[in-house]
């Protein structure tokens, strides 16, 4: 089954990259295709298969919190309460989504959701199958164990749990990666790239290479956080749509109503003119 994958390569969801790929392989390896947002439309009419929207890592943040060993559906509907000293914005500005609510700690990413009505808004726009919307850091193929490394648009993805991971430079490569160290014991990264591409030369650590073409995705069979939740998924859609059907239904037959009811009283006015006018023309006899 064909995809496409459209990943935005700024902060406004301008201009992006594409590429489609088949689900029934194993291959990580993209045939990326740049284009401006004058593209767009061409591009998903040209290529119409179902969409997988990916988000700049760098406008999506990811995070995990501890919740009580009992904690209900009320206190993951509230989750954004439980970041809210995390976040530099208001939190009625940020969407929420939720990785696999059975772990605890519960992941969860966070973004702004005038990112989220902007993909909304082009899947209405152009009629869009949309699949997922994702973070960037789910291009980065993982294990399951260790700590993973590729190449993103303009930057490395470091991905070192089933949810965790950041994007960087490759000048702050070695920094970051002592910073993940104080959270993941590792000593060793697997590096997924092409054929042709050279692994980073990294200090105090052992670097196995693996290429993306025998590789599956990451957002492949593997752990992810979809976005497209909440507010801004399908059933919701869909629950807006039933709703103003149900509320056109009941006008329409609050509206069948009152013309029975109208016509009822036009019938009886006729029916007691005819009367009073019976009334009057008969003569006694």
């Amino acid at each position: 089954m064909l995809r496409l994958l459209i990943q935005f390569t700024d902060d406004e969801l301008a201009d992006f990259r594409w590429a489609t790929f088949d689900e029934t392989t194993d291959s990580a390896a993209l045939d990326w295709q740049l284009a401006v947002a004058d593209e767009f439309a061409a591009v998903a009419s040209q290529n119409p298969y179902p969409v997988i929207i990916i988000i700049p890592q760098q406008c999506v943040y990811i995070t995990e919190i501890e919740l009580p060993e009992k904690a209900g559906r009320q206190v993951l509907s509230a989750i954004e309460y439980q970041v809210e000293d995390q976040l530099a914005q208001d939190i009625e500005s940020q969407h929420f989504a939720l990785g696999d609510t059975s772990e605890n700690p519960v992941p969860i990413a966070v973004v702004e959701r005038s990112i989220m009505e902007h993909c909304m808004a082009l899947a209405r726009s152009y009629d869009l199958r949309l699949m997922q919307i994702i973070p960037e850091l789910y291009l980065c193929p993982w294990s399951e164990d260790g700590v993973a490394l590729t190449e993103g648009y303009a930057g490395c993805l470091l991905r070192y749990g089933r949810y965790r991971g950041l994007k960087c430079t490759a000048q702050a490569l070695p920094a970051m990666l002592e910073l993940v160290k104080r959270d993941v014991d590792f000593d060793t990264i697997t590096f997924y790239g092409t054929e042709s591409e050279t692994a980073p030369s990294i200090d105090k650590y052992t670097l196995h290479q693996k290429t993306l073409s025998s590789t599956q995705p990451g957002f492949i069979d593997c752990p992810l956080i979809d976005l497209q939740q909440r507010d801004y998924q399908l059933s919701s859609a869909w629950q807006g749509l039933v709703k103003n059907l149900e509320m056109g239904g009941a006008i329409y037959r609050r509206t069948a109503g009152d013309r029975r009811l109208q016509q009822g009283n036009r019938i009886a006015r006729t029916r007691r003119r005819a009367c009073r006018h019976q009334a009057t023309t008969v003569q006694p006899a």
